[in-house]
C-alpha cells in the first residue's frame, strides 16, 4: 500500500427543488463517487459524496414547496508531496551469521572468517566447504510486523492504523489516483455539513526516533541493510545444522572441558507490558573462554565468558512488573587440532 499525508477538507452547497443537481430523484440518485458541479473544488480530489434533503418552500428561499437538497463531500488534500509505502514481510530469507575460527597447530598459526550463510548455499574458505542444512527459527509473532518507508528511512508501524489515502502504487500516489478510507462524522444542518474527522500525521510517526529502525524489541531486533530491506535478527532460540567438507586428511582431536562459570545478574531495567520489554546486564566468569547457555523460564540465552568477565545484555518480555524467574545455566567448551 501506499500513501501520503492529507489533511480532510468539507465542501458544501444548498440546492432548492428543481434547481441545480437536485432534480429528478434528488437525493437517491447521489452516492459516494458522484461529481456534482456544486462540489467542484471537491471533485479534484479523492473523496466521497452525499447528500441529504433539506428544507425548501418560501421560508428557506426556495419557490417550490417540496424538499431542497444538501449536497456535501469529504475529500483529502495532500499536505505534502513525499509518498510512503506501508508494508509487512509475509516470507522471510533465513540466514545464520556465523564465526569460523581456524588454528594450524603445525604452521601455528590461526585465522578467522565472519560470513552469513543462506540455506544449502556452500560458502567455500580454504580447504573447506561450509553449508548450512538446516534453519529452524521460534515462531515470533512481531515478525508479522508492520513498516513504512519513505525511500529513504524505514519505521515500525501499527496494523491498528489505517491511513486515509490508499493507493496502488507510487506513482498513482503521486497522482491522487487513490481511494478514502474515511474516518469522518458529519451532522448535516440546514444549510451546511458538519464534519468531524479524524487526521493521521504520517510524517510525524516516521519522524519519531522510537518508531525508526533499527529497533530491539524482546526477542528479535529490526534493522536496514545497506540496500534499506528490512532484517530481523533473531539472537536466541534458534537452531541450526550445518555440514563442513574438506579436501584433505586430518587428524582430528576433540577435548570436552566440564568448566565451571559464574554469572552475576545486575539490576533488571527497562518497562514490562511495552514493545521494547526489560532488559538485563549480566556478567559471565569463567577460568577460560567458553560458551554459557542461560534458561530463564520458557526463554534461554548463549553468552559468552572467560577469565575477565563478559558483559551481556539479556532481554526480556514481562507483562507484570515484579518477575521471578527460576535461573539455569550451563558450560561448555570444546576445541578442535
Amino acid at each position: 500500500m501506499y500513501t501520503r499525508d492529507t489533511l480532510y477538507q468539507v465542501i458544501d452547497s444548498k440546492r432548492c427543488p428543481h434547481s441545480g443537481s437536485c432534480v429528478g430523484d434528488k437525493c437517491a440518485g447521489i452516492n459516494g463517487s458522484s461529481l456534482l458541479p456544486e462540489l467542484e473544488e471537491g471533485n479534484k480530489y479523492p473523496g466521497n459524496t452525499a447528500c441529504v434533503e433539506s428544507c425548501g418552500g418560501p421560508g428557506c428561499d426556495c419557490f417550490f414547496l417540496s424538499s431542497g437538497c444538501l449536497f456535501y463531500r469529504t475529500y483529502l488534500k495532500p499536505s505534502s508531496p513525499k509518498g510512503f509505502q506501508i508494508f509487512s514481510c509475509l516470507r522471510w530469507t533465513e540466514a545464520a551469521k556465523v564465526k569460523i575460527s581456524h588454528v594450524d597447530s603445525l604452521r601455528k598459526t590461526a585465522s578467522s572468517l565472519k560470513e552469513q550463510l543462506r540455506p544449502n548455499i556452500p560458502l567455500r574458505w580454504k580447504q573447506f566447504t561450509f553449508t548450512l542444512s538446516v534453519v529452524a527459527v521460534p515462531t515470533i509473532p512481531l515478525l508479522q510486523m508492520w513498516f513504512i518507508s519513505d525511500g529513504i528511512r524505514t519505521a515500525v508501524w501499527s496494523n491498528q492504523v489505517i491511513p486515509p489515502l490508499q493507493c496502488d502504487s507510487m506513482e498513482k500516489a503521486r497522482t491522487m489516483d487513490c481511494v478514502v478510507n474515511e474516518d469522518c462524522t458529519c451532522y448535516p444542518a440546514e444549510t451546511t455539513a458538519n464534519c468531524q474527522c479524524k487526521e493521521l500525521n504520517i510524517s510525524a510517526w516516521i519522524n519519531k526516533l522510537d518508531n525508526q529502525l533499527p529497533v530491539v524489541l524482546p526477542y528479535l531486533s529490526f534493522k536496514p541493510n545497506k540496500e534499506g530491506i528490512v532484517q530481523a535478527v533473531v539472537p536466541n532460540m534458534v537452531t541450526s545444522e550445518i555440514i563442513m567438507t574438506f579436501q584433505e586428511d586430518l587428524r582430528t582431536e576433540v577435548i570436552v572441558d566440564d568448566s565451571k562459570c559464574s554469572i552475576t545478574a545486575l539490576q533488571l531495567t527497562g518497562c514490562y507490558s511495552c514493545s521494547k520489554g526489560a532488559q538485563a546486564e549480566v556478567i559471565c566468569t569463567s577460568h577460560k573462554a567458553t560458551q554459557a547457555e542461560i534458561i530463564c523460564d520458557n526463554q534461554g540465552f548463549s553468552i559468552l565468558c572467560n577469565s575477565s568477565g563478559i558483559r551481556t545484555n539479556l532481554r526480556f518480555n514481562f507483562q507484570v512488573q515484579e518477575k521471578r524467574s527460576s535461573e539455569k545455566r550451563s558450560s561448555d567448551a570444546g576445541a578442535v587440532g
